[in-house]
Parts: C-alpha cells; structure tokens; sequence
C-alpha cells in the first residue's frame, strides 16, 4: 500500500513540474508574441475590444446594390399570352 502511495506522490509531482514546465513555455512564447506586435505596429497600437470588432464587422456587411422587389402576387398560367 505505501508502495503504492508513492508511486501516486511521483505520478503527481511530474503531473505537477510537466504543468509549470508547460506554463513557463507559454508565458514565454506570449512575451515574445506581444514582442513582435510591437516590432510590427509599435507600442501603441488602437486596440479593439471585442464589442468593437463585432461592430464592425456587423456594419460593413455589403448590402446589394439593386433593390430586392417582392415576387408578384398573381400566377402565370397557361393561357397567359408571354
């Protein structure tokens, strides 16, 4: 049993060191992202939130050109002449 209460301490410690190791990484590769974005457009770049994003994105759909019309409301039939 203690046998087995060790291998779960060890189990759980590399658990443990692989998440720190993993977050160490992260944190370093976001440094250097957020070191690049300023390589790229400077230290004060406009930010947008996500509400302005969607915005605009909602406020620069393209509309058609040409008014859509209703279809009509009368039947072609057989007989009709066109």
């Amino acid at each position: 049993m203690h046998a087995l209460l060790l291998a779960a301490w060890a189990k759980w410690d590399d658990a443990v060191a692989e998440c720190d190791a993993l977050a160490a990484r992260n944190e370093r590769l976001q440094h250097l992202l957020r070191k690049l974005q300023r390589m790229q457009f400077g230290r004060r770049s406009e930010q947008l939130t996500a509400d302005q994003l969607q915005s605009l994105s909602q406020k620069s759909r393209p509309r058609s050109p040409i008014p859509q019309r209703p279809f009509p409301t009368h039947s072609v039939t057989e007989s009709d002449p066109r």
